[in-house]
């Protein structure tokens, strides 16, 4: 996965991802840390990412939990 497409599945993803921690956290502010947080782990881990499109999920859920 290149770093464009990498971008993409963020962008296209970010509702889902930002629901997932809000049903993990059940409050607003604390949902939207962890996924700041977890962004942050996403980017630093880009090499983990660039392995398939079909680990994107998987793999953010992972770092998430």
């Amino acid at each position: 996965m290149t770093e464009k497409q990498f971008n993409l599945q963020i962008y296209v993803h970010q509702g889902a991802l930002k629901n997932f921690a809000m049903k993990f956290t059940h409050d607003l502010d604390d949902a939207n840390d962890l996924f700041q947080e977890t962004m942050i782990k996403t980017i630093r881990f880009f090499y983990f990412f660039t392995y398939s499109k079909e680990l994107f999920l998987p793999g953010f859920y992972k770092l998430v939990v």
